[in-house]
């Protein structure tokens, strides 16, 4: 078939891919250990938090949290607190990408 990618190429794409978001979710790890806060930034709310919410979103419909997500305590206390904001059940819940793997975990 032409113009699909072969096995090798997709595994390559898929490990530099979990590569790049562990080494963001470690700092990202390490930024929330020590926020004075449950936000990125501290006790305010940012845009740095929203941005942070799709891609935790995203991961979740992937079903990738496991892996990514669960293993750093306080990236998964903030997607804990990210989901109880009406930001979240207003802009996220019910807009799960069309093209990508349904995920009943929230």
């Amino acid at each position: 078939m032409r113009g699909t990618l072969g096995l090798k190429p997709i595994q390559a794409i898929s490990t530099e891919s979990y590569v790049s978001m562990s080494d963001h979710l470690d700092q990202l790890e390490l930024q929330l250990l020590g926020s004075a806060g449950a936000w990125i930034c501290g006790k305010q709310f940012t845009l740095a938090d929203i941005g942070m919410m799709a891609i935790l979103e995203r991961l979740r419909e992937g079903n990738w949290l496991d892996l990514l997500v669960e293993p750093r305590p306080n990236v998964s206390r903030y997607w804990a607190a990210l989901k109880t904001r009406n930001s979240y059940q207003k802009g996220c819940r019910g807009f799960d990408h069309p093209l990508v793997f349904k995920s009943t975990k929230r």
